[in-house]
């Protein structure tokens, strides 16, 4: 009777096409320690890949965001702003967990992509300034980061008001 384990004890175990069998907790190590040795190839093999199979690259992306997104957030907060996820949670406490502009408190966001807390950076320097929610983000954004029109803005609302 063969064993449905492997070597190394694991119960993993499957038959690969050419009769082989393998363990994918072993097989996975062993890609591991292959990557580690050879990040080059490693890469370049990635990049082959992913030219070959654009609609697959893009589904396991898709699913990748999916079960992961506050991950994927603090990935693209390092990428974008070079900001940590311990510096964006130290400045949100500071902020008591509000937005800086209007000072809500977020719980009224609609759930999906596209709404919730937004890092607020300087465009010309790059600099992290806040968290904003992303109505005040928009709001800014779309006076150009410009104090003097939303002054503008604000004296306007005030007369007309």
């Amino acid at each position: 009777m063969l064993s449905k384990r492997c070597s190394r004890g694991h119960d993993d175990i499957r038959i690969e096409k050419n009769g082989q069998r393998a363990c994918r907790v072993c097989q996975r190590d062993a890609m591991r320690r292959w990557r580690a040795k050879n990040p080059k190839r490693d890469r370049r093999n990635l990049l082959r890949w992913r030219a070959k199979n654009p609609k697959a690259c893009s589904e396991a992306q898709k699913r990748f965001y999916k079960k992961r997104p506050k991950r994927c957030a603090e990935i693209t907060r390092k990428y974008r702003y070079g900001i940590e996820p311990e510096e964006w949670n130290i400045k949100f406490e500071a902020q008591g967990k509000r937005c800086a502009i209007c000072n809500t408190d977020g719980k009224k966001f609609k759930k999906g992509p596209g709404h919730g807390w937004r890092t607020d950076h300087d465009h010309k320097t790059g600099k992290f300034r806040g968290i904003l929610c992303h109505p005040c983000n928009v709001s800014i954004g779309m006076a150009q980061d410009d104090p003097k029109i939303l002054q503008r803005a604000a004296q306007y609302l005030l007369v007309n008001t």
